[in-house]
């Protein structure tokens, strides 16, 4: 059975922000890199078919990799992408995102919604994962 995951958060920065946190090297490398991992590469070509790519090492050394194309860029209200995930031990994982920013005013409503994850191991990471990565995002905000 395919599963799909779904997280909702409202955050006080305008969306073309956040629009551009997810598409934005300069952005991206500075939140999407797991807790105490080393980012290795990031690169975005974000136009419709254009790649993505976000490697780190973690910890232990261990390498990961996320890839992909972006299917559809509305900036600043909805992005799509197919994810490739690999790494050391892992049994590559295929899937796709829809990133959905609704303005509400100097703030905005994040709906992350990822698809076609059929392994309930891969569920439960990423189950686990994108609410890092919010809070992560987050943090980068209040920082920058």
């Amino acid at each position: 059975m395919v599963h799909e995951l779904l997280e909702r958060r409202e955050i006080y920065v305008p969306r073309e922000l956040v629009f551009d946190a997810w598409t934005d090297v300069k952005h991206l490398g500075g939140w999407y890199v797991p807790g105490a991992c080393t980012a290795e590469r990031v690169e975005a070509n974000p136009v419709r078919g254009g790649a993505w790519d976000v490697a780190w090492t973690d910890a232990r050394g261990a390498q990961f990799e996320e890839s992909g194309r972006f299917d559809e860029l509305v900036r600043p209200e909805r992005l799509c992408w197919s994810l490739r995930l690999s790494g050391v031990d892992l049994e590559p994982c295929e899937s796709r995102l829809r990133l959905l920013l609704e303005n509400l005013g100097g703030a905005c409503r994040v709906e992350l919604c990822h698809e076609g994850l059929a392994d309930p191991g891969w569920q439960g990471r990423y189950a686990a994962l994108w609410p890092q990565r919010i809070d992560a995002l987050l943090e980068y905000f209040s920082a920058i």
